[in-house]
């Protein structure tokens, strides 16, 4: 797997920028695959079209997987700010489908889209150094 892929595609949803329908952009969610040195699994994901490969670390396949459908919310919102004709189907503004982190206690739309766009900054300002280790220490073929 080359830096920058998400690996054997398991999940895609296709979006659509509206003032650019020409223009490819869809979520994509990778099989998660075993680290080798640690035993942790990391599910690729990537908003296609917008932004950069990102990656959630579990301690099992099932763990990664619903961290990156945890984390793909709020990239999905980072990215409206920046692309704010980003649509998925005919819904309405920023509605990409059922909200998984609302799972997590999240009560109302204003606080979990708060803490959504808490939880970005802190991956643009942590986890990302985090990625580029794994990255590094566990290129996958």
């Amino acid at each position: 797997m080359k830096d920058g892929d998400v690996g054997e595609v398991i999940a895609e949803r296709r979006l659509v920028l509206t003032d650019d329908p020409a223009r490819d952009v869809s979520i994509v969610i990778g099989k998660p695959v075993k680290a080798d040195d640690t035993g942790d699994f990391v599910c690729r994901f990537q908003l296609r079209g917008v932004d950069r490969v990102r990656y959630a670390v579990g301690v099992d396949s099932l763990q990664s997987l619903q961290e990156a459908l945890f984390l793909v919310r709020p990239v999905l919102h980072a990215a409206l700010e920046r692309h704010p004709t980003l649509r998925w189907l005919d819904a309405a503004e920023g509605d990409f489908g059922r909200d998984v982190s609302s799972d997590r206690g999240a009560t109302n739309s204003q606080l979990a889209a708060w803490i959504q766009q808490a939880l970005l900054v802190f991956i643009e300002g942590h986890a990302t150094r985090d990625q580029r280790q794994l990255a590094a220490a566990h290129a996958l073929p």
